[in-house]
């Protein structure tokens, strides 16, 4: 599976996690070389350090169990320019 399809499974399924607050939005969903995953999340309000965690957890499991990339190695990082 090319990274482009990856990303739009990833992108998707993050919608469905911040769906819950309709302030927050995604910004950008990057996978780079060794599989290193980025999620920018923003929001007019700020981002918090556990509403970042609250898409880490569920996006890892999600991840790690449709074996998009072999070996299960993939750094993930989901961060916010605006982190309060």
């Amino acid at each position: 599976m090319i990274n482009t399809e990856v990303q739009g499974k990833i992108e998707s399924f993050i919608n469905g996690i911040i769906a819950k607050w309709p302030e927050v939005f995604l910004i950008e969903v990057k996978i780079t070389v060794g599989n290193s995953i980025s999620v920018l999340l923003d929001s007019d309000e700020g981002i918090t350090i556990e509403k970042c965690t609250q898409v880490t957890r569920p996006l890892y499991k999600f991840i790690e169990e449709t074996g998009f990339f072999p070996g299960h190695t993939f750094p993930l990082e989901v961060s916010s320019p605006g982190i309060a």
